[in-house]
């Protein structure tokens, strides 16, 4: 690996990471490693950093002490740069960016990546047939497995393991690490490995022996209601259910409907507006009120088409007053106003009346009830409904059974009926005609 990041670092061409943090000048991965190695050197030599320090430090302060020797002290050497920089300074023109620094690093391509990726390959194969890490790796999972079993044994194998050897010495958490990734690798392999033609998902036909399939209880999902096998019983059902209904007259077909009824549906019906507040009227009221309404549906005005003509005169009342005044104001002259109809009613009573002081039986002899002749009040035989077939009507208009009318009225009738049949019988010339005696008849 080490060999591999030199070559990507000296090549010109550096990789995008997935941050986008690699731009030529800086790469996270020599970041990543120098710090990881600062970290190694941390945990292997604790007090070796602080040694070093306190020597730079010595140095340092040697450098600047009063008794060094000439010539090595930092003015010195800084005059010495100055001149340098003079010397250099004769042809600035000529001073180029890649006399200070090389150039930076390209991006790299997809036809280097892939070349890349495929030699990266190869050696982690090349590494995975490396059978002495192998062993080292089988047995560093062991011992991380059989830790707590065998502890003594783990502390034997520390012990005989070179101190220096800094991959010889894992953490709690390198083991764990450890045994997840074996366990990974376990479950890669059992994933990729070839498995029954059953647990393949789709499997065509030659890729399962013959007649497999009938070995299997296969469970799977419908989409929709299965369809129902049609079977002779079935069948034989199906026909006696429509013989019974043929019999019995039980057709439970659709009903034929004009095109035009199709329409009606949209029609809107009455809305019907529930009244909440408590009732004002009494049963007997509303009783009252349901058979006028029945008897007389064109007369019949209930109390909230009332309510609302009531309104509406009064609106119209007010128009009439508004358009009035605009009249006036928009006109020269004086316009009066319009003529309203009037209704005027006339009571059916006497038109000279006695003092109003006057006894009761004295209202029939003034007339004060009424002002109709008595023919019009009453007429004898008028009603001919209310006459019997047994009964008859004399000149006076009373009806009379003939089981009471007497022997001189019954003749007196049978005279006057002979009399009219005389006179009928004379005709227009008055010659008589010859009756016709009963023998012959």
């Amino acid at each position: 690996m080490d060999q591999q990041n030199e070559n990507e670092k000296f090549d010109g061409v550096y990789q995008e990471d997935k941050f986008g943090l690699n731009d030529g000048f800086f790469s996270i991965d020599e970041f990543n490693k120098q710090t990881e190695m600062l970290e190694l050197d941390d945990t292997l030599n604790p007090l070796q950093d602080d040694s070093e320090d306190e020597s730079n430090f010595g140095s340092e302060k040697d450098d600047m002490a009063l008794d060094s020797p000439e010539g090595e002290n930092d003015d010195e050497s800084i005059s010495d740069s100055e001149e340098d920089i003079s010397a250099t300074m004769a042809n600035a023109n000529d001073i180029m960016y890649n006399d200070f620094f090389k150039p930076p690093p390209r991006k790299q391509g997809k036809d280097e990546q892939q070349s890349k990726f495929l030699e990266r390959q190869k050696r982690k194969s090349e590494q995975q047939l490396d059978e002495p890490s192998i062993e080292r790796t089988m047995s560093d999972v062991r011992r991380d497995l059989f830790e707590d079993s065998a502890h003594e044994d783990s502390d034997d194998e520390v012990n005989e393991e070179d101190p220096s050897d800094p991959l010889s010495r894992k953490s709690t958490h390198e083991r764990q690490q450890a045994k997840l990734m074996k366990e990974i690798r376990r479950l890669e392999a059992a994933s990729v490995a070839s498995r029954e033609w059953a647990l393949s998902g789709e499997a065509r036909a030659a890729d399962r022996p013959l007649n497999s399939l009938l070995e299997k209880e296969l469970e799977f999902e419908r989409t929709g209601k299965p369809v129902p096998e049609v079977t002779a019983e079935v069948s034989e059902s199906i026909e006696s259910l429509i013989k019974r209904r043929i019999l019995a007259q039980e057709f439970d077909e659709v009903i034929r409907r004009r095109p035009d009824d199709l329409s009606k549906k949209n029609v809107r019906r009455g809305i019907f507006e529930l009244d909440d507040n408590k009732p004002q009227q009494s049963l007997a009221e509303i009783y009252e009120e349901e058979h006028i309404k029945a008897n007389n549906p064109d007369t019949y005005i209930s109390k909230t088409d009332e309510k609302i003509k009531k309104e509406e005169r009064e609106i119209e009342i007010l128009w009439k007053g508004l358009s009035a005044k605009l009249d006036t104001l928009s006109s020269w002259h004086f316009k009066p106003k319009p003529p309203a109809p009037s209704l005027t009613i006339v009571s059916d009573i006497a038109t000279i009346t006695m003092e109003d002081a006057q006894p009761t039986t004295g209202s029939g002899i003034t007339g004060s009830e009424s002002m109709l002749a008595p023919q019009e009040i009453y007429k004898a035989g008028k009603d001919k409904d209310s006459i019997g077939k047994d009964d008859v009507v004399p000149r006076s208009g009373l009806p009379i059974a003939r089981q009471e009318m007497t022997r001189e009225q019954k003749l007196r009738r049978r005279r006057r009926a002979k009399e009219k049949i005389s006179k009928r019988g004379t005709g227009i010339t008055g010659k008589p005609r010859p009756l016709q005696s009963s023998k012959s008849t």
